[in-house]
């Protein structure tokens, strides 16, 4: 919870919000918005194809698997205009994924303990 806490004070707020609001939500009608593009998201594949693809999470019965490369992918896209440095948005981009992958194992964890605390969960 700690490492998610934090990301918005070592990237900044602004960057956080254009990622959420370009890419998470659906299209507003604000003449301000502007949804990612097909070629913005074929040059950021370009800009990972060094990469290697990443599967994460997927052990519980409450976690998913993720591809930590097309969370790379988004979140490049939406945070370049608050970076133009190539070196700082990676490092940028890297600890709001983690850090939004550390909340999701604190929210899953709890929602867990939650439920066996209750008997929700069935074995």
């Amino acid at each position: 919870m700690r490492k998610a806490a934090n990301v918005a004070g070592q990237v900044g707020g602004k960057a956080l919000s254009h990622s959420r609001d370009r890419t998470f939500h659906y299209p507003s009608p604000d003449p301000g918005y502007s949804p990612t593009t097909d070629e913005e998201l074929a040059d950021e594949l370009r800009l990972l194809e060094d990469e290697d693809a990443a599967l994460v999470g997927g052990d519980g019965p409450w976690r998913l698997p993720r591809l930590q490369t097309a969370d790379t992918a988004m979140l490049s896209i939406a945070m370049r205009k608050h970076q133009t440095d190539p070196d700082k948005l990676k490092r940028q981009v890297v600890k709001t994924r983690d850090a939004a992958g550390a909340f999701n194992q604190f929210a899953r964890a709890a929602w867990e303990q939650y439920c066996e605390g209750r008997n929700l969960v069935s074995e």
